[in-house]
């Protein structure tokens, strides 16, 4: 029975360190792996080694309201300025099928000047004048001349046309109007509450993420306390491996939950940056406030 009792802690030791191996190795994978894509965002060669240099540090804490960053966020929005206008052409091409179904108008007006010339011929004509046997030639007269007019016309047409029987394409092409107009409204209503939504998780993670680290910093201070008293009584023989194992194994847990808080913290903070276009002021508070 002692040699059983005595074996059964190294035993539950030796689980717990193998365990700790393969979370080592998993965690040094999943690094290697996020190296690997964060040198593929930045277009690096593929021998190329991105190796950060900065600690873990919390951003400053967002400092707008929900109101102000939702209303910012749909205000000059490139996206949403293209959906609104194709909303409007579709409306309008509605207005532009229902008027070919209305009767149409014409007037047609016409002018113009006409003119002729009239020419007189030469006249020659050589008089005399007799008397009781004597005449007298008079000098020779010539006559010429001409005459011109002109003449104004002008005329006006009226035309009205009237659709009566076009085989159910006009009201065929009102219907399909209507129909992009309507997918043209739904898209816009999509796309803004898709922006509402982004607002709201990233705002709601931003303010959980402070609750969370905060708890997971005070959980560190308790574990190493934890981890010293296990020590103290591990090297004093009043406690085995297995519990100071066990003690580190939960200072190690809460680190990483401050990590992931943090991780949290400042993800959410850039994703309400990027949504809103504001930035904020780098002296506002932090979690740790």
């Amino acid at each position: 029975m002692d040699i059983g009792s005595s074996a059964s802690p190294t035993y539950q030791a030796e689980a717990l360190l193998q365990a700790d191996l393969q979370g080592l190795a998993e965690a040094q994978a999943q690094h290697e792996i996020a190296l690997s894509a964060l040198a593929r965002v930045l277009n690096l060669a593929a021998e190329s080694r991105v190796e950060p240099a900065d600690p873990l540090q919390t951003d400053p804490a967002w400092g707008h309201s929900l109101g102000d960053s939702l209303s910012k966020a749909v205000e000059q929005r490139p996206a949403l300025e293209s959906l609104s206008q194709l909303q409007q052409a579709q409306q309008a091409n509605v207005q532009l099928a229902r008027a070919g179904r209305l009767p149409s108008v014409g007037l047609l007006v016409g002018g113009g000047i006409s003119g002729n010339w009239l020419n007189v011929p030469n006249l020659s004509t050589t008089p005399s004048v007799s008397s009781s046997g004597a005449g007298v030639t008079l000098p020779t007269v010539n006559t010429s001349g001409n005459a011109s007019g002109s003449f104004v016309d002008w005329g006006a047409a009226i035309s009205v046309r009237q659709p009566i029987f076009d085989g159910g394409l006009s009201r065929e092409s009102i219907a399909l109007a209507q129909r992009r107009a309507a997918q043209a409204e739904i898209a816009l209503q999509q796309a803004q509450q898709a922006i509402i939504q982004n607002v709201e998780t990233w705002f709601a993670t931003h303010r959980a993420a402070a609750a969370q680290t905060a708890a997971a910093r005070a959980a560190i201070v308790a574990g190493e306390r934890s981890v010293q008293d296990a020590l103290l009584r591990y090297r004093a023989g009043l406690s085995s491996l297995t519990e100071l194992l066990v003690a580190q194994r939960n200072l190690q847990v809460a680190r990483s939950a401050e990590a992931l808080a943090i991780y949290r913290w400042n993800l959410s903070r850039a994703g309400l940056e990027l949504e809103t276009g504001l930035v904020d002021d780098p002296s506002a508070g932090s979690p740790a406030g």
